[in-house]
């Protein structure tokens, strides 16, 4: 059982990790975007 919940925090962890990663990319390349509109 204990396993089991660490297991499943360490997952959720590393998801909500990914997510920040992709949504940081995300809006890296949403501000190039704009940047190059502006020029």
């Amino acid at each position: 059982m204990n396993l089991e919940v660490k297991k499943l925090k360490e997952q959720s962890r590393l998801d909500r990790s990914c997510y920040r990663e992709r949504r940081h990319v995300v809006g890296k390349r949403e501000h190039e975007k704009s940047e190059a509109i502006k020029n």
